[in-house]
């Protein structure tokens, strides 16, 4: 039986990051064309901006009674810390406190495959474990090692990465804002015609991201747990 996959898209902007919404929508772009064209495997992207990036808001999608096994995708993007805490709006988040709530309101047995981007992104896995009654696996994908910085890049607003919700953006300068592992990442998954997120992990060996994490001094990291 295949897993039936949610998308659940966080992005929280505190103050001095200019790519966070841009991140979040570019991924939700990616989501979306998968719903598409498997809208039997992928779910509609969900999306939690700023106030709205509260654990809160996704009781309900949790608690649903799905009738496959579900593949719950975590992506986020914005501030964290050097401890793994990542900064939602109604506080500082890290992977336990995370899986800890799914697992309060699962029912049914899932995966929970995580993408982070933000700094020191590695330590949001600190101290996890396996012995969760209802998540059977747990997949995680990131932005950088536990010393490095996740960094944000000004390039050219590129249609194809907003084709199903756009942004807002100066077209006289035709510049936008974002974090260069969200941007390469769906690049690549586009160039390399990857289309289930069980694959994502090839990106890990693949010659342009070395490229691209040599030339921006930022290490993609990804374990399955």
């Amino acid at each position: 039986m295949e897993f039936y996959k949610i998308p659940i898209l966080f992005g929280n902007n505190i103050d001095t990051l200019f790519g966070v919404k841009n991140d979040v929508y570019i991924i939700y772009n990616l989501f979306y064309k998968f719903y598409l064209k498997y809208p039997n495997l992928y779910h509609k992207p969900y999306i939690f901006l700023n106030d709205k990036s509260s654990l809160s808001n996704i009781k309900d999608i949790i608690i649903n009674n799905y009738d496959t096994k579900i593949i719950f995708i975590i992506y986020f993007s914005g501030h964290s810390s050097s401890k793994g805490y990542l900064k939602f709006y109604d506080g500082n988040i890290n992977a336990v406190t995370l899986l800890n709530y799914f697992n309060n309101y699962l029912t049914y047995s899932s995966q929970i495959y995580f993408i982070i981007d933000s700094c020191y992104s590695k330590n949001f896995i600190l101290n996890i474990n396996n012995n969760y009654n209802y998540i059977e696996k747990i997949y995680f994908m990131c932005s950088c090692m536990e010393y490095e910085q996740s960094k944000e890049i000004e390039t050219e607003y590129d249609i194809s990465l907003f084709k199903y919700k756009d942004i807002d953006y100066n077209k006289m300068i035709n510049k936008i804002v974002v974090g260069i592992f969200s941007l390469y990442l769906v690049k690549l998954v586009m160039v390399r015609n990857i289309d289930d997120i069980i694959d994502f992990k090839n990106i890990i060996n693949d010659k342009l991201w070395k490229m691209i994490s040599n030339k921006y001094k930022q290490t993609l990291y990804y374990e399955e747990l």
